[in-house]
Parts: structure tokens; sequence; C-alpha cells
């Protein structure tokens, strides 16, 4: 009984997650004290360096795929970097988002990982994301649970994109969930044989060559899933799980 009431309890806690930030007035991140370069923020402030902000988004803060709604919701963002060396340092989160669709190509060179880039690539007050989008996009962050995947980013997606978030289910009831809302929402469309189904109208567009999709037919149920396990936890993929979409694998925060 206390284990399923802990499930109902974080089932209304995540619920909650995208009414909480996208009420709050402002968030506030804490970055933690810099172990490397620890003068990056201060370089970053007076100089706007693409290497100095590639040194503060290589924080494991912008590993995980929790704080995605965190980030996206908020009307606005106050960042506050320490070390002994320079203090309490705030920078401006406008400027890192500014920095970082100038300078791409440079700060994928200096290995600033994808969830960061895309994070602040994608920063918007009050937008909605099509459900795919919003896995395409954000689906690399780092999680333990790989039903966070899913559920860690309905805060984020149009109302009528979004699943019932239910920690009852497996990864593979949370998948099927997932393809069925899917083909409802997506235009089916077939190649000439009528087997091949893909979803048009996404956010990028999904195709057969992405390996997304597998063989079916138009009265079929969806043999295809979206393959969101971490394989430090689930070494051996749930039956039918179609292969990689970004999500084939989380990387350490």
């Amino acid at each position: 009984m206390t284990a399923l009431l802990n499930v109902l309890e974080r089932n209304h806690q995540v619920g909650l997650m995208a009414s909480i930030y996208s009420q709050c007035s402002s968030v506030t991140i804490w970055l933690e004290r810099f172990h490397r370069r620890p003068r990056a923020p201060v370089i970053f402030n007076d100089m706007k360096s693409a290497e100095a902000l590639a040194v503060i988004l290589q924080q494991p803060y912008f590993l995980r795929l929790w704080i995605v709604q965190e980030v996206l919701l908020a009307r606005r963002i106050d960042i506050l970097c320490s070390h002994a060396s320079i203090g309490n340092v705030w920078i401006c989160w406008d400027d890192m988002c500014r920095l970082v669709k100038q300078s791409q190509p440079a700060l994928e060179m200096l290995n600033v990982p994808t969830p960061a880039l895309s994070l602040l690539n994608n920063y918007s007050i009050g937008t909605t994301w099509p459900l795919l989008g919003a896995f395409f996009s954000f689906g690399a962050g780092y999680c333990q649970d790989p039903r966070d995947k899913i559920y860690g980013l309905m805060g984020l997606v149009k109302t009528e994109h979004r699943l019932e978030v239910d920690y009852r289910k497996s990864l593979y009831e949370v998948l099927i969930d997932v393809v069925k809302l899917c083909d409802k929402i997506y235009k089916h469309t077939f190649d000439a044989s009528g087997k091949r189904l893909y979803w048009e109208e996404c956010n990028p567009p999904l195709s057969p060559a992405q390996n997304i999709v597998t063989s079916t037919t138009r009265s079929q149920d969806p043999k295809f899933l979206f393959q969101m396990y971490d394989t430090r936890i689930n070494p051996t993929p749930p039956p039918r799980i179609a292969a990689p979409a970004p999500f084939q694998k989380s990387r350490e925060a």
C-alpha cells in the first residue's frame, strides 16, 4: 500500500510541475562551484566569449532532463555561479541564449553537450511543443528512470498532445501510450505498398529513413516504439522496441 501511495504521489507531483514553474515570477539557477576554470563566468560577462560559455554549459546541471521544464516554462531566469576566487557572479541568461545562436558551431567544437545547446536554442517564453518535437529536441537529457524521458516533458507539450502521468505503468506500456497518441494526433502516410507508415506534420518531420517506424499495415496496431531506455538500467530492450531515436543513450550528470 505504501508503495502504491508513493507512486500516486509521484504522479501528482510530476503533473503539477508545469503549473508551478509557469507561475513563478523567476527561476534562479545556482551552478554550484566551478572546479575547472573558475573565472569563466567573469570572462563571459566581460567578453561574451564562446570558450567561457562552453565551460559554463559543461556544468552537470545542463545535462539533466528534469531541468527542461524548469527552464523553458520560466518567465525569467537568473544564473548564479560561485567560487572562492571570484565570489558570487550573476550571468545574464539572454546573453547566453544569444551567444549560443551566434556561435553554435564553435560551441559544438568545444564539446558543449547537446542537451545544453538545445535548451538555450529553444528558449522562448510561452511556447508549447508538439509531442514528438519535444521528445526529439530534449530527449537526450539524462535521467535515472527512462519513463521520465516522456513524463518529464509533458509540461511543455500542447494540451491535446499530453499523456496522463502514470508511473504504475511499465516502460513498455508508456511507450505504447506514446505511439497510440501519435497515431491520433499526426497524419498517417503510407508508401505505395500500403505497408510503410510514418507521421507527417511533426517538428522535426519524421520519415521511415530515420528508423523511427517499422512496417505495419493500415489495419494493424502500431508495432513500433521509441528506444528511450537507459542501458545501464534496462540492458535488454522491451520487445518490439524500434531502433534508435535521439533517446538511445543518456549522459551521466
